[in-house]
């Protein structure tokens, strides 16, 4: 019973230290944080769909670096500065404000992000 507290709180205590230093890394550098986390974030989830939904013979590591770029230099950039723009274009945090955030978003940027991601990897591929 100890060794079990004792492990769940070393594990609570090193969680603790990782989100605190991923926090003061991204208010120093907060687009390549932001970048890094896309990027991992998307090579997690082609992993994920190849080896859980798809199970090849051969997992596609080109694949899984496509995706990881994709994160990295498209889509973490991207709407990290869609939502710097989206604040000064909607500021606040008021009901009216987050609907015209979340419509602006869901209706022409996803959209955008979403049919350039098609033809640029059609166009890769």
């Amino acid at each position: 019973m100890t060794f079990i507290s004792d492990w769940k709180e070393t594990m609570r205590f090193f969680a603790v230290r990782l989100a605190r230093r991923y926090d003061q890394t991204l208010q120093k550098r907060p687009l390549l944080i932001q970048c890094m986390t896309a990027g991992t974030l998307s090579a997690l989830g082609d992993i994920v769909a190849q080896q859980v939904f798809e199970k090849p013979e051969m997992h596609d590591f080109g694949r899984t670096l496509k995706m990881t770029c994709f994160g990295f230099f498209y889509y973490a950039p991207l709407i990290s500065k869609w939502m710097v723009l989206a604040e000064k274009l909607f500021p606040g945090r008021s009901p009216a404000s987050l609907t015209r955030k979340i419509i602006i978003d869901q209706t022409i940027i996803s959209s955008g992000l979403t049919i350039c991601f098609l033809l640029i990897n059609e166009g890769i591929n």
